[in-house]
């Protein structure tokens, strides 16, 4: 493997001349991507001694597509350093993560021996029939919720729905689909993936990841409109939030929506937060707060 990556270095002198080179589709680096999994893979050798070579052939060049599709639309940041391509700020190594998107890609295709199974049990959730199994997940939802700051228990019920809601649109529209790891369709073997991008999580953290993005939105959305009907006045400061922007400043909503469950050992943290992520002045901030000192 490592003539390849000598190959590439040689060829290109940083990351970013190599991702250009990957979304041009220039032959050379798509020649010692293939060559390194054809030779080193083993979930391609696997695939070649049960399916043939054609077939394995075949899932090699979808997984060089999709690595070109996650390079064009950023989803994926390359880097060269000493004498490796390393794949965003972190490991890992671009070969093992390439070894990682080709078992995803069969694992996801008809090759896979389980792939009825998963195109049956995504029906069922389509067909609104299948949630019942995907439903001991709530709890542990519903706890990550409490300790994201939703403290309400219905309102942590109607996220969960509305989460289930928004997976279940997601899944009709075919920008995600589901499939079952490991030799068996438990829970914990579910796992969920963007079919364009081929992004994967656990069906449990996907849901998470939903849940915990709605509250932030019904979070920021309460804490500004609460923030305009109370019409609280700083001291001849303009708002600080005009409609338009209110959503782009979620620190701040935040900070709204909580200043009165704030403990007073941790309003210094919230300033902090108030004057380098939301770019405030000092005084702007301490008049928010009611700081003094």
């Amino acid at each position: 493997m490592s003539t390849y990556y000598t190959k590439i270095c040689e060829e290109f002198n940083s990351g970013d001349e190599l991702m250009k080179a990957i979304v041009l589709n220039k032959a050379v680096i798509y020649y010692c991507l293939a060559q390194a999994l054809v030779q080193h893979n083993e979930s391609y050798k696997a695939v070649e001694s049960d399916k043939g070579k054609n077939t394995a052939d075949h899932l090699l060049a979808d997984t060089l597509t999709v690595l070109r599709r996650q390079v064009k639309y950023n989803k994926l940041e390359l880097r060269i350093q000493d004498g490796r391509v390393l794949v965003n700020k972190q490991t890992p190594d671009l070969f093992e993560y390439l070894s990682g998107l080709y078992s995803l890609v069969t694992d996801t295709s008809p090759v896979n021996p389980r792939y009825q199974e998963n195109l049956e049990f995504e029906a069922r959730l389509v067909n609104g029939q299948g949630f019942r199994k995907i439903y001991p997940l709530k709890e542990s939802i519903l706890a990550a919720l409490h300790t994201f700051g939703c403290k309400d228990q219905q309102d942590k019920e109607d996220i969960f729905d509305e989460s289930l809601l928004v997976f279940w649109k997601k899944l009709t529209q075919g920008e995600i689909g589901v499939y079952f790891s490991g030799n068996s369709q438990k829970l914990e073997n579910c796992r969920v993936y963007n079919r364009k991008f081929y992004q994967n999580s656990k069906l449990s953290t996907f849901l998470n990841g939903i849940s915990k993005n709605i509250f932030l939105n019904k979070t920021r959305t309460t804490g500004y409109q609460e923030f305009r009907n109370n019409n609280i006045e700083l001291q001849g400061q303009e708002d600080l939030l005009p409609a338009d922007t209110a959503t782009e400043t979620p620190a701040l909503t935040l900070f709204l929506y909580y200043r009165h469950q704030v403990e007073e050992r941790k309003l210094r943290t919230m300033v902090s937060i108030l004057q380098y992520d939301c770019n405030l002045e000092d005084k702007e901030v301490r008049q928010l707060t009611g700081i003094t000192n």
